[in-house]
């Protein structure tokens, strides 16, 4: 007896306010649309029923058969008040849910089919929560050849993916199981600690289940998608539990289309909560991983499958998910994954095209010169003198990636200034046209042949400089082309180019020439226009270099004389028309 849990444990273990108990997961997973209230009763000791042929043909309808008997003759409970029954082992003698069996009162009335549910204290408590699933009235998720435990993203298939599992904190609240007898991971001393995942929300959908199918939570998509695709927004799951009462919209569900008998349900998969022990890119071995998760769904026999995920690290450039003609496309994310838009659209949509993502540039100062006199003048009022400057030079580095559509396996082909760069090679050399000093003092240009170093990781070009000039550019173009052979014939190629500009040389004045130029600014501001505080945007570096003077002279007069700082910033947003944020935003020294 000293193997059995208390009362108080067992209480525990059935309280949903406490973390990780199997009452908490099954009121966070289904968003507290299953009635988990219960009556416990009393320890029952019975001689093992399984060679019993009176309790029924099979060891496991002995062993239920001889348990409902038992609690009968016992205490004799009014069955008709009972949704389903869970019995719960000290040993690992059986492991099973949602079978149907038939339980009466000790006089024989009110004969009545019960929902019973078999568990134990060796049994992982992941395990633990898909027989309580099943009970619930949940199945099984199938995988696209039609096996059982087919969806990595829930616990109703939780057996076959113990690697989405997590091993929880130990809790002084709740019992202690078993170690391990199977060495399945996460590596713990007891099973009752390993959790996770939740269950797909598709689950309550096609089941109905309680209140959840709610327009605040469920985005169920017309047919008309297949001749103008939809646009959805949607919430990571872990969000719309926690927030729970409060709906998120955590599940978007495709119709029939297509001659498709089967729809499709959407969802954002993150690792957090009971998410946690999936993972946040994909590997070699890993099956759960987080994205846009999509499994199918029957409407007659409400069986699930699992089709796929998009996932959010890791990208090969397509965004893409292509099921017959349907297409579902991942298009944006936070930096959190937790809000997460999606198109739904049909053969249109997944016409064969290809972009470029915001390129990221990133710079580090590598030298800086010593101080040098040079003849200029900070303001064409005055004219040339002998003041102070220096050059600090830099490397700069740039991550473009490409984003494809319509592709079932893109490759990618790029080039820089129209050279080839070669995957199995890490530098080039191109020539360039350059310009030395600050462009903002009408330098011309010249050319020259500089380095480049790359790499390319599957749709991303990564290549960096730090050729000592003030201002080049880079024209870059990314060709994407269908690799999977039996569709390279019917998509044809994209191709996509941008030009990168690139300032390794940047000028520090001294402090005198930044004296001149507030006395010219004072002096002279009201009768200077745009064009000559800014320059025209051509692309030369004149407005980066104007810009990044004035914030030169802004930084000096703050410590100085704070409003004249503020003075020139108002006149300076007003000539040039644009505001305070975007001026502050410029590339700064």
């Amino acid at each position: 007896m000293s193997d059995v849990w208390s009362d108080a444990e067992m209480r525990n273990w059935l309280d949903p306010t406490i973390p990780y108990s199997v009452a908490h997961y099954w009121s966070q997973t289904s968003f507290s649309q299953i009635d988990l209230s219960y009556q416990l009763l009393p320890i029952l000791q019975l001689a093992d029923p399984r060679n019993d042929p009176n309790f029924g043909m099979t060891a496991r309808q002995r062993l239920v058969n001889a348990v409902l008997a038992g609690a009968t003759n016992e205490w004799d409970p009014d069955w008709s008040t009972f949704a389903h029954v869970v019995i719960w082992f000290p040993a690992a003698i059986d492991l099973h849910g949602g079978g149907s069996y038939s339980v009466k009162r000790k006089d024989g009335t009110g004969e009545r089919s019960i929902v019973v549910a078999v568990v134990n204290k060796g049994a992982r408590f992941d395990t633990i929560c898909q027989e309580f699933g099943h009970n619930f009235g949940f199945q099984h998720e199938r995988n696209q050849a039609g096996g059982e435990y087919g969806s990595p993203y829930s616990t109703m298939s939780s057996s076959v993916f113990p690697d989405n599992a997590f091993e929880r904190p130990a809790s002084p609240q709740l019992p202690a199981g078993l170690a391990p007898f199977d060495g399945s991971p996460p590596p713990t001393t007891d099973v009752m600690r390993i959790a996770g995942p939740y269950v797909t929300p598709l689950q309550f959908f096609v089941n109905r289940t309680g209140d959840f199918v709610h327009a605040d939570s469920v985005e169920e998509l017309p047919a008309t998608f297949q001749d103008a695709h939809i646009n959805v927004y949607l919430r990571a799951l872990d969000v719309g539990v926690t927030s729970w009462p409060t709906r998120r919209k955590v599940l978007a569900v495709v119709p029939p289309a297509y001659g498709d008998a089967n729809g499709y349900g959407i969802e954002i998969r993150r690792p957090r909560e009971y998410d946690q022990g999936l993972n946040e890119t994909p590997a070699p071995g890993i099956s759960g991983v987080a994205g846009a998760v999509i499994h199918s769904f029957d409407p007659s026999t409400k069986l699930i499958t699992y089709v796929g995920c998009i996932p959010f690290a890791g990208l090969e450039g397509d965004r893409d998910y292509r099921i017959g003609n349907l297409v579902i496309r991942l298009n944006n994310f936070n930096d959190d994954s937790d809000f997460v838009g999606v198109t739904v659209g049909g053969t249109k949509l997944g016409e064969a095209a290809i972009r470029f993502a915001p390129a990221q540039m990133s710079s580090t100062v590598t030298y800086t010169t010593d101080w040098e006199w040079v003849y200029a003048t900070p303001c064409r009022m005055f004219p040339e003198n002998s003041y102070a400057q220096r050059s600090h030079l830099k490397s700069t580095k740039v991550v473009l990636a490409a984003l494809s559509q319509g592709y079932e396996a893109p490759g990618y082909v790029w080039t820089i200034n129209d050279v080839a760069v070669d995957p199995e090679q890490i530098s080039m050399e191109v020539s360039v046209n350059v310009r030395s000093g600050d462009p903002g003092l009408g330098r011309q240009f010249r050319s020259e042949s500089i380095t480049v170093k790359y790499r390319i990781i599957d749709n991303r070009l990564e290549f960096e400089s730090d050729a000592p000039y003030s201002e080049f550019s880079l024209s870059v173009s990314a060709t994407v082309s269908e690799t999977l052979t039996a569709a390279a014939a019917s998509t044809p190629a994209r191709s996509v180019s941008t030009d990168v500009t690139f300032q390794n040389a940047e000028i520090e004045w001294s402090l005198s020439y930044l004296e001149k130029m507030v006395q010219c600014w004072r002096e002279h501001i009201y009768q200077w226009t745009p064009e000559d505080m800014f320059g025209i945007p051509t692309g030369n570096g004149a407005v980066a270099v104007k810009i990044r003077q004035f914030k030169q002279l802004h930084d000096h007069l703050l410590g100085t004389n704070p409003e004249l700082a503020e003075t020139l910033t108002r006149e300076v947003l007003k000539l040039g028309n644009i505001t305070r944020d975007d001026l502050f935003a410029q590339p700064g020294p």
